[in-house]
């Protein structure tokens, strides 16, 4: 089975799978004119399946991540995959995008370790090797001085929700894992292919978690790819025989921001 995995919740990217292997994937840390980034994305992948269109690469399903995220590079991703579905013929299938952030870290344990001081060399990949049974809590930027987040624990070889995703201030965030006695968190931040990242470069909002964060939590950053999106998606739905989720209602969890917040 092959398909098309998309994902704009953090950044853009774009990945074609084959099953759980990823033929070629491609991404972008630019949080601005998702819509133009991601067809450009995609067509860096059908380039590199040797195939004249999308429509050559014998494409049978399209992944997209749902969120959460903030309205409108999430909705471009959304459109795009809903849109290519319909030309294409071919379904579509929702998967929250903290769900390939989980799966990257218990399934896969590709991350960068950054501890609280951020003292790791030049980004390098490290292996996160969590026991069995233990869980995570994987967040990502949700401006306005919150993060979403999510907890999950590894059953047999997938991540699997413990909550539905949600919306709180780093402090709140760090006060939920230390009441469902999680003490690893996993960030999820953009950047682009072949980077590394510098304790100076990371996201603010960070910082803000590093500052909450009792001395013994565990802070890792794990770069965002649809890679680990599809295989989440392959890892809960067809490898077990299920269809998978044809929800692709965007989970944004808040009014957009040019609405303000309510009184």
């Amino acid at each position: 089975m092959r398909y098309l995995c998309i994902d704009t919740a953090v950044g853009a990217t774009v990945a074609i799978m084959e099953k759980q292997e990823c033929l070629t994937h491609h991404s972008t840390a630019s949080a601005r004119h998702h819509a133009e980034r991601t067809t450009q994305l995609i067509r860096q992948c059908v380039h590199d399946c040797d195939a004249q269109s999308l429509a050559d690469v014998g494409l049978d399903a399209i992944v997209v991540g749902t969120g959460p995220a903030p309205f409108t590079g999430l909705r471009a991703g959304l459109v795009t995959a809903r849109t290519l579905g319909y030309s294409l013929n071919i379904p579509v299938y929702g998967m929250c995008s903290l769900d390939g952030v989980a799966y990257r870290s218990l399934c896969d344990g590709t991350v960068t370790n950054t501890h609280q001081q951020w003292s790791y060399p030049e980004g390098a990949p490290t292996r996160l090797h969590i026991p069995a049974g233990q869980s995570v809590l994987t967040l990502s930027d949700a401006r306005r001085k919150e993060v979403y987040c999510a907890a999950y624990t590894c059953r047999d070889n997938y991540a699997y929700p413990l909550m539905a995703p949600t919306v709180l201030t780093p402090e709140d965030a760090v006060a939920l894992a230390v009441e469902k006695d999680i003490s690893t968190i996993i960030a999820a931040i953009a950047n682009e292919d072949s980077c590394v990242w510098h304790a100076d470069e990371l996201p603010k909002f960070l910082h803000s978690v590093v500052d909450a964060s009792p001395s013994d939590m565990k802070l890792y950053v794990s770069q965002c790819y649809a890679s680990d999106l599809g295989q989440a998606w392959w890892a809960r739905y067809p490898q077990r025989g299920q269809d998978g989720n044809r929800d692709t209602a965007p989970l944004y969890l808040r009014r957009p921001d040019i609405h303000g917040q309510p009184a």
